[in-house]
């Protein structure tokens, strides 16, 4: 199938990382965010919440690495700003 390009399919990708994050489960959502970005590293949606669960686990250089890299992948996301 490859990596998904469009916007939408980005966030259909990390959406599984993002529900287990709101459950409040961050180790697992880092494992599940880590794998889609293995397939796919330009995911600035898996960024973004690689990012918001590193902070929850108290990571936070590697929290702002990620949100970085979201906002490096794509400027106008507002997500990674706030």
């Amino acid at each position: 199938m490859g990596k998904p390009n469009a916007p939408e399919q980005r966030w259909d990708a990390a959406e599984a990382g993002a529900e287990l994050l709101r459950e409040g489960l961050a180790d697992a959502a880092i494992a599940v965010i880590e794998d889609i970005l293995r397939a796919d590293p330009d995911n600035e949606y898996a960024c973004h919440f690689l990012g918001a669960a590193c902070f929850e686990k108290a990571a936070y250089a590697r929290s702002l690495k990620a949100y970085l890299r979201a906002i490096e992948l794509s400027p106008g996301y507002l997500g990674a700003m706030v």
